[in-house]
């Protein structure tokens, strides 16, 4: 039988590590999905991550280079180079659900491309303000909490975008 896991975390780098910290201080719990090179540093090291509080806090989820063949998501957030979108696309297609939702958390125009492909996802996009960056291999820096703006890029499912915007 499946395993419904809702939300899917794209990138542990100095966003989606900050994102995946955030998220478990507010108890929601989300699965990561990172290159196998950083698979292995987490395994070894743990993904560390000190925030604008000026404490380090260790991420207590699943990570993974390859999801779990039995592992399937409502909601996804991108938070990876935009160059690997057309390589993270037909992997979110085996791993989302018809209906799925996809948070763009990356920089540039067009971005969404890759993910337009699926028709009946949701595509929105977040711009923000806040500031993170990797200290060395292992350590994730948080410099500043701003605020994030998002907003429909494709569909028109307004239920999703308050479901993203409860997410904190």
């Amino acid at each position: 039988m499946p395993s419904k896991k809702s939300l899917l975390v794209v990138g542990t780098g100095a966003v989606g590590g900050t994102l995946l910290v955030r998220l478990q201080q507010a108890a929601v719990k989300a699965v990561a999905l990172t290159t196998q090179d950083s698979y292995q540093r987490i395994l070894q090291s743990g993904l560390k991550v000190k925030l604008s509080d000026n404490h380090e806090y260790l991420y207590l989820g699943e990570v993974y280079y390859s999801l779990p063949d039995d592992y399937f998501f409502d909601y996804a957030i991108i938070t990876t180079k935009s160059y690997v979108n057309a390589t993270i696309q037909p992997v979110l297609e085996k791993k989302m659900n018809k209906d799925s939702s996809i948070l763009i958390f990356q920089n540039g125009i067009g971005i969404e491309g890759p993910f337009m492909k699926k028709k009946e996802w949701t595509i929105i996009r977040a711009v923000s303000s806040f500031g993170a960056f990797r200290e060395n291999k292992v350590s994730i820096i948080e410099k500043g909490v701003g605020k994030t703006k998002i907003g429909l890029i494709a569909g028109n499912n307004r239920k999703i975008l308050e479901f993203w915007k409860s997410v904190k």
